[in-house]
């Protein structure tokens, strides 16, 4: 019986001491996960705030590039006829939204319908320029057509996507600071 008595001495302790160890080497590596969860989250919330805010400028660029009097300033001495810079302009027009599509995946639905509806009128005004004014004409007809409509528009639809993109980028930011 003694030498049971004197084994249980000393693996009782042994055994404790074994137990308590693995219990503080779990706790610390449970920590030491949760905290790397928690770094990977911040880190993978940084990288989508950056990727967001790309596509927002991506967008705003798009809207500069459409916006009829950078347009049509860019591309009228390029070509000597109306029909000419009426397809040219829509072209510009078509390449461009199809280079930002993707970005709807990275901006708010209400910012991408915003530009959707911008690009929709800037179409509009050059096709309805485009009637208003002979196809043989020169180009200088057709552009000053193009900007006097976009000129009569009381809401200009280019200026109310920039507005909802910058509200959009500053919710952004704000929600971003906070967290």
């Amino acid at each position: 019986m003694n030498g049971w008595v004197e084994i249980f001495k000393y693996t009782l302790p042994a055994l404790l001491v074994l137990l308590l160890a693995y219990g503080l080497v779990v706790r610390f590596l449970r920590q030491e996960r949760w905290y790397r969860e928690q770094n990977n989250a911040g880190e993978r919330r940084k990288d989508w705030i950056k990727i967001k805010l790309l596509a927002y400028e991506r967008i705003m660029l798009f809207l500069e590039r459409i916006n009829p009097e950078h347009l049509v300033m860019r591309l009228a001495s390029d070509y000597p006829d109306a029909l000419r810079l009426q397809q040219a302009l829509l072209q510009n027009i078509r390449d461009e939204y199809e280079h930002n599509l993707v970005q709807q995946l990275y901006v708010s639905d209400a910012a991408w319908q915003a530009a959707t509806d911008a690009r929709n009128q800037v179409v509009q005004w050059i096709n309805e320029a485009a009637r208003q004014t002979d196809r043989q004409a020169e180009t200088p007809q057709l552009a000053t057509a193009i900007l006097q409509l976009a000129m009569q528009t009381k809401n200009d639809p280019i200026a109310s996507a920039i507005k909802t993109i910058k509200d959009d980028v500053r919710e952004l930011m704000e929600s971003s600071v906070l967290k």
